[in-house]
């Protein structure tokens, strides 16, 4: 056998390996919490586990960019974990001081909250309440969810300075993406 018929086989093993190893990142099958988080030798190392894996942040990060490109449009995304330190982050052309930080923001108050920053606005019924929070930090402006996988909060996402898209439906879309299936958004307030 010739070392090209050898590699075939061998290049189409491999192919079919990492298309079965993402086959959860398409949105119709949940991501078990095995493969969302980092892997033992990791947890032990920094003495937490449950930690939004670096792969999967970056993916879900790319995933929002590609939403927001396919559109024409711009973001900044910051996937946070647990303890509130960026896992990853990327801020596209377009997008200035004000959006970065928005974004962060976000993410920050999703994970505090434990809730989307949308769902947490709602509990306010009035831009004054929503004000009066504000000095705690919390910023209540639709964008920022946390990221839960079996019903563990793994890290959060905040999306900011969307052009062309909505940042809300962007995290939801690219969560979806990776994770699989998401909570239903909730309906926008009319006040």
């Amino acid at each position: 056998m010739t070392a090209t018929r050898r590699l075939i086989p061998a290049l189409a093993m491999a192919v079919f390996a990492a298309s079965a190893s993402h086959a959860y990142a398409q949105g119709a099958q949940k991501l078990p919490l095995a493969k969302a988080v980092q892997g033992p030798e990791d947890a032990k190392r920094i003495l937490a586990r449950d930690w939004i894996s670096a792969d999967i942040a970056e993916q879900i990060v790319q995933a929002c960019v590609d939403a927001a490109k396919a559109v024409n449009g711009s973001v900044s995304v910051f996937v946070l974990s647990p303890d509130g330190e960026v896992a990853n982050m990327y801020r596209m052309d377009g997008q200035g001081t004000v959006q970065t930080q928005t974004a962060l923001r976000k993410a920050q108050t999703a994970l505090q909250r434990r809730q989307s920053t949308h769902q947490a606005s709602l509990q306010f019924s009035t831009v004054e309440q929503r004000q009066l929070h504000a000095p705690q930090g919390y910023f209540l402006v639709p964008g920022g969810m946390p990221i839960i996988v079996d019903d563990v909060i793994i890290g959060a996402i905040g999306v900011g300075g969307g052009r062309n898209i909505n940042d809300e439906q962007c995290a939801h879309t690219a969560l979806t993406k990776v994770l699989g299936p998401q909570p239903p958004l909730p309906e926008r307030a009319t006040r």
